[in-house]
């Protein structure tokens, strides 16, 4: 237990040097890559444009906004004022938070739909973050400005323009790809199955007998393109055995913070694994992160999403490891998407 766990703390990011081997022909599916744009996440921010939070985009983000901001013109008037609202009222409960900080709840409602055109949102429940709670009824929004005459269309036209620019991200992703498996000399985990203990045997001889039922899940880590992300701004999520990075365009993913990001998905699979020897340290672990607590240090915020709480330990231990690598080797810490 001890030298794996040593293993993945000393991994972390000493990488660059160890990566030889060329990602040209790289297939990126067999490593768990998808790299794709969604339509959920391209409705839920286009129609943020119409509340004016004007977040910095790339050079061809603010293209892209500026031949969005004519079609959006078209909009019924009383939905644009209703849009309006629910985003100012939203921005008086926060007044302190820029307006990058502002978007993310809405990027995690965004993944929390179903996809179109029914855009249905969750039931309301604890298992969703609390910011995800306080924008969830903009998803009524959502969906009525999908339903706006010619939007469908339009998203349907915006989707090509996506998929292009997540094409033009295919090389940079499969060097990060190649950097990172070649030096960790392992591929992601891409079938995880769990073992799920079932209702107990009806023998009396074996009353505390429990029935094993195996359950296999795939595992998939989305790079999002998205023209209205915000410029230099990554934004991760991670819902039950999905990871999505939400990029802007015009960005190097082997040197961005997306490693960081495809590093967890490679690892935390190997943390659960040990997941029984890792609650035997519950207590240490604990110590450990008030100890982090009284020093003042920051770490980004992780949401947990659709996750058995018997997991929440052995994934926090994991990932503290990687951020604590990462404040060792000076590197820039951006917010995670609550």
């Amino acid at each position: 237990m001890k030298k794996v766990l040593f293993f993945i703390i000393t991994a972390v990011f000493s990488i660059n040097a160890f990566a030889q081997t060329s990602s040209t022909n790289l297939d990126l599916s067999d490593y768990g890559v998808k790299i794709e744009p969604d339509k959920r996440l391209m409705l839920v921010l286009a129609s943020l444009e119409i509340a004016d939070l004007n977040t910095p985009l790339s050079e061809e983000g603010k293209k892209f906004r500026q031949e969005l901001q004519a079609d959006l013109q078209k909009v019924n008037p009383e939905l644009r004022r209703k849009i309006e609202i629910f985003v100012d009222q939203y921005k008086k409960r926060h007044p302190n938070a820029s307006n990058q900080e502002l978007i993310a709840p809405f990027i995690s409602m965004a993944y929390s739909l179903s996809d179109v055109p029914e855009l249905k949102e969750p039931d309301r429940s604890l298992d969703l973050p609390d910011n995800l709670l306080e924008v969830l009824d903009y998803s009524v929004l959502v969906r009525e400005f999908y339903r706006s005459p010619g939007i469908s269309d339009k998203i349907a036209g915006y989707y090509k323009k996506y998929q292009e620019e997540g094409d033009k991200l295919r090389p940079s992703a499969g060097k990060m790809v190649r950097q990172l498996t070649d030096y960790l000399k392992t591929r992601p985990q891409l079938l995880y199955i769990e073992r799920i203990a079932v209702e107990k045997s009806e023998d009396k001889k074996d009353k505390n007998k429990k029935n094993i039922q195996l359950r296999e899940r795939q595992r998939t880590f989305k790079i999002v393109p998205e023209m209205l992300a915000s410029r230099g701004t990554i934004n991760f999520l991670n819902v039950g055995d999905d990871y999505f990075a939400v990029v802007p365009p015009e960005i190097d993913l082997s040197s961005s913070d997306v490693r960081r990001g495809y590093l967890q998905f490679v690892i935390d699979p190997l943390v659960l694994d040990y997941a029984k020897e890792t609650l035997l340290q519950s207590e240490g672990i604990k110590n450990c992160l008030q100890k982090d607590a009284k020093t003042g240090r920051k770490f980004r915020p992780i949401r947990f999403w659709q996750f058995p709480v018997h997991w929440l330990p052995p994934l926090i231990f994991g990932r503290k490891s990687i951020e604590k690598h990462e404040l060792r080797h000076s590197k820039p810490v951006k917010k995670l998407t609550p």
